[in-house]
């Protein structure tokens, strides 16, 4: 089976299961508070494809681990927004013009199936973000106004949403509800995008910001990944809970080249919380550590282990590497990629396992590159947990980085410091042999060699 393939039935389903365990659990339709309805339990969920639409007018399914393009159909130009519903069966599109319609969309074919004219307070605006409750209502938003509203896709009726954005702010582009049951957010009163959690007592803090011109904003795996209008799609390293605007830090995934108006997964609506108890710590390591040498082997070796009591089954647990700036100095030996239980597979600079990981179980991936005969610089490179519950105790503990010295061919000694946090010695050096100088040439004497009488 392919890898998408394993992605659309394996994981989307699951995703589905997820969906469903919690949707019954929200709030009654029409409720315009954000009583998102906690889930107290639902399965850990893997990572998903997730969905764009983008200007003048393409519907376009990403693989989120490595960006590779899944599917793109044509869909309506003017599109503001899409989102998958809480059931992840129905995918809903709402228009950036007025009067507003919802309409359904066929994924398969991007044709829209049916739509509904909105009534209410949202039925004259033009809508640029749209995300799907656990209750199975929609949550929307404007680029024209701080509020938000609600909308009954059965009947398109729209209702003023009882939290707003601070004044002056107003939507970049998209919303989805985050496991924890805040509503996470896009908004902006100029520039940079701020990132909002709107919480269940309709409070709404700031927690960091995004570069301009962030349109979309999925979850996939328990990851959030945003969308910008110049094409590139990032997975932001962590979501903050305090009050902040400082920068959030991401990892770009792909740079596309599309014009992102929006995006959407069948994750979006809370359908990955994580029970308590479900979690799996990664550690990274490279050896030699330190320095390397052009034509050198390095040894790279993650390590993941359940730190929980819940037990990752039928191939959960996963994550990720990013290999491009090792790959710029050096080349990968695929015959070395090897993984004591699991799945591991190549795609471009990504390297991605996932496995079943029982309660207290390690599972050893390793794999090695070659560094390249003129490479120069540092190889430095990070893993990245994509599973509910996956974490990194410190970012040092997921990251390697290894200097490019060159050779010194009249052998001076050369002496290699082990920095890694995740060994457990301090350092550790070795020095190679200094070489006897030769008898002095009629016209030459090598450097470094003392002048004979």
């Amino acid at each position: 089976m392919t890898y998408r393939k394993k992605l659309a039935r394996g994981a989307v389903a699951t995703a589905i299961v997820c969906a469903l365990t919690g949707a019954a659990a929200g709030s009654a339709v029409g409720a315009p508070t954000v009583d998102q309805g906690r889930r107290s339990y639902a399965p850990p969920c893997l990572p998903v494809p997730v969905w764009a639409n983008t200007s003048p007018g393409r519907l376009i399914e990403y693989d989120p681990l490595t960006g590779a393009q899944l599917h793109n159909v044509p869909v309506p130009a003017n599109l503001g927004d899409i989102a998958w519903s809480a059931d992840g069966r129905t995918l809903y599109a709402v228009n950036f013009s007025s009067p507003a319609r919802l309409s359904t969309i066929d994924p398969a074919t991007g044709a829209v199936t049916a739509t509904t004219p909105l009534t209410g307070p949202a039925q004259s605006v033009a809508l640029n973000a749209l995300t799907a409750l656990p209750n199975g209502q929609l949550l929307a938003a404007a680029p024209s106004s701080r509020n938000l509203w609600t909308i009954d896709p059965a009947t398109g009726t729209s209702t003023t949403f009882a939290a707003q954005f601070p004044s002056g702010f107003a939507s970049t582009g998209d919303l989805t509800v985050l496991p924890d049951g805040d509503i996470l957010g896009l908004a902006n009163s100029g520039s940079p995008t701020g990132v909002f959690r709107i919480h269940p007592d309709n409070s709404v803090t700031e927690v960091g910001t995004l570069p301009s011109g962030m349109y979309g904003i999925s979850q996939s795996g328990q990851m959030v990944y945003t969308f910008a209008g110049g094409g590139q799609i990032d997975r932001l390293s962590s979501v903050p809970t305090a009050a902040s605007t400082a920068p959030l830090p991401f990892t770009v995934v792909a740079s596309t080249g599309n014009s992102f108006y929006g995006a959407s997964s069948v994750q979006d609506a809370e359908a990955c919380s994580v029970p308590p108890g479900t979690s799996y710590g990664l550690t990274k390591t490279v050896a030699p550590v330190g320095k390397a040498s052009p034509g050198d082997t390095l040894t790279y070796t993650v390590t993941v282990r359940n730190t929980g009591t819940n037990p990752y089954l039928d191939n959960s647990a996963a994550f990720t590497d990013d290999l491009s700036d090792v790959l710029r100095n050096a080349s990968l030996i695929r015959s070395s990629v090897w993984a004591s239980a699991g799945i591991v597979k190549v795609f471009g600079d990504t390297l991605a396992w996932n496995g079943p990981l029982p309660v207290g179980a390690t599972v050893t991936v390793v794999y090695k590159v070659k560094v390249n005969d003129k490479a120069r610089g540092r190889l430095a490179n990070a893993v990245m947990p994509t599973a509910p519950g996956g974490t990194c105790k410190r970012v040092a503990d997921c990251s390697t980085s290894v200097d490019i010295s060159r050779r010194d061919h009249h052998g001076i000694s050369i002496k290699i410091v082990n920095t890694s946090v995740n060994i457990a010695h301090a350092s550790a050096s070795t020095s190679t042999p200094h070489r006897p100088c030769p008898p002095a040439a009629k016209h030459h004497r090598p450097p470094n060699c003392p002048k004979r009488g």
